[in-house]
């Protein structure tokens, strides 16, 4: 697999700090006045629109390290594993654990109910409706990671094919199935999952992929980005994709533009950490408020001193975990999963003459 690319890991870690003060936001509402007021100092940036950056970035991870394997024997399974092993036994474990924490403490979430049926689903990346949540999974948090599975699927059968077909593919199962659930799929949870245009912004991160490292590129790229979402803010177009999406977008080319030679670095690290700090703050934030309203109340040093802790807790926590559990695991599941394969050639066109092979000495 390709090196990592450390700017990258500086945008994980800014998108997923912007989840966790997102969040942070909404569980103030506990602290009386204090946490009005604090919520009133910053409810006005957006930070929720961390999500949307992580699925730019997704796509454009998927182009750089899968990018060169278009048509070649195996890459398929090969992807689908390594994607697998790379999101689910983590969200399994948090969405068990959250289930416990329901069984536990009734009425330790909002909305969250025990639903048998609900766990299942998903466990399983399945679209679900449910009374109290719609169609977030039971971890709420984990309605992202339905959209990730799916691009990862459209991505894999575009894999299939030669490069140039094969974005093709991407691009056509992302529009049709945004189509068929705007036009003729009834009304239900997979029709209100895939009538959304979140699969776009992956399509974004993929069209990033083309310019890096290009700066003219990046640059003009970056302009019809942000044209494309202030005309859309400009004529009321309902799109989030053009919106959101296409801001996020510019924003990943920009950073990539400015930032050209970043180092390792305790911000590159929280980078690294991001999927299981996503996966776990909303643990970190509940047993937080709980902890702090019984022994300080809701003043507003209370307030305060909770919204720091929460983002130190929430890295502290995910290192731990990332270390001791997450590595060891996701390292153990490659092992017996993944063998290692030659690179073969891509699947040659219609027509395309094969390379003469020079007999080996």
């Amino acid at each position: 697999m390709r090196e990592r690319i450390l700017f990258i890991e500086q945008l994980r870690a800014i998108a997923v700090l912007c989840v966790v003060a997102a969040h942070t936001l909404y569980e103030l509402r506990h602290f009386g006045l204090a946490g009005d007021e604090l919520r009133k100092a910053f409810n006005h940036i957006p930070f929720h629109y961390g999500v949307d950056l992580f699925f730019v970035i997704s796509g454009f991870i998927m182009m750089y390290t899968f990018g060169e394997k278009f048509g070649q024997k195996g890459v398929v399974r090969d992807f689908m594993l390594r994607r697998l092993i790379r999101i689910v036994p983590a969200y399994w474990v948090y969405t068990t654990l959250f289930l416990f924490a329901l069984i536990i403490v009734p009425g330790v979430a909002d909305r969250a109910q025990f639903d048998g049926l609900h766990y299942l689903t998903s466990l399983l990346f399945l679209p679900y409706l449910s009374d109290t949540q719609g169609i977030s999974p039971l971890l709420s948090i984990g309605w992202s990671l339905n959209y990730e599975l799916y691009f990862y699927i459209f991505f894999a059968i575009g894999l299939a094919f030669m490069r140039g077909l094969g974005i093709a593919v991407v691009v056509m199962c992302c529009a049709l199935s945004f189509i068929f659930a705007q036009t003729l799929l009834p009304f239900g949870a997979l029709q209100l999952v895939f009538a959304k245009d979140y699969l776009f912004i992956f399509l974004l991160g993929m069209l990033c992929f083309f310019v890096h490292g290009n700066k003219r590129g990046t640059l003009v790229l970056f302009f019809i980005f942000l044209a494309a979402s202030l005309l859309s803010f400009y004529l009321g177009i309902n799109s989030h994709a053009l919106k959101i999406g296409c801001l996020a977008a510019a924003l990943f080319l920009m950073y990539g533009f400015f930032v050209t030679n970043p180092r390792e670095s305790f911000f590159t690290s929280i980078g690294t950490l991001s999927y299981i700090i996503y996966l776990s703050h909303a643990f970190v934030l509940e047993t937080l408020s709980r902890v702090f309203l019984k022994i300080f109340g809701d003043s507003a040093l209370s307030a305060v001193s909770y919204t720091i802790t929460v983002f130190v807790a929430a890295v502290m926590w995910s290192s731990i975990y990332h270390h001791y559990a997450d590595m060891p695991m996701t390292n153990w599941l490659k092992k017996k999963c993944i063998k290692p394969q030659v690179s073969a050639p891509p699947l040659q066109s219609p027509g395309q003459p094969v390379p003469h092979l020079q007999p080996q000495p």
